[in-house]
């Protein structure tokens, strides 16, 4: 009799944690899915930001680069420098990536120069 009793009780046990189970609130499944996808976009936007600017740093210098050396070249004297380092390799005085390395970092401290005027 002790053994149908308990198994009364434990089927009245069941019972009230399935009732309770079901009448406690259930998490609302779409919520939790968006906070989850908004928490990895939000990742990727952080991570992705510097890996952008990494990625177009070289293109970015280039044009820096460009852009002072086009606005060196409309000054006459600096015309005449590069015309310059043109005539010492021509005449074998200097080798043409020296040259070139010069004249560009001319360009560049010029242009650095003016932009900090």
């Amino acid at each position: 009799m002790a053994a149908r009793v308990n198994r009364q009780q434990a089927a009245a046990a069941a019972e009230v944690r399935r009732q309770q189970a079901a009448a406690a609130p259930q998490p609302d499944l779409a919520a939790r899915a968006q906070e989850t996808v908004d928490s990895v976009t939000g990742a990727v936007r952080r991570v992705s930001r510097p890996v952008g600017q990494v990625l177009t740093f070289p293109v970015t210098l280039g044009r820096e680069v460009a852009a002072d050396i086009v606005s060196t070249a409309r000054r006459p004297d600096a015309v005449v420098y590069w015309g310059g380092l043109a005539g010492l390799v021509a005449l074998g005085v200097l080798e043409w990536p020296a040259a070139a390395a010069v004249g560009v970092g001319v360009a560049v401290a010029s242009g650095a120069r003016r932009a900090r005027a």
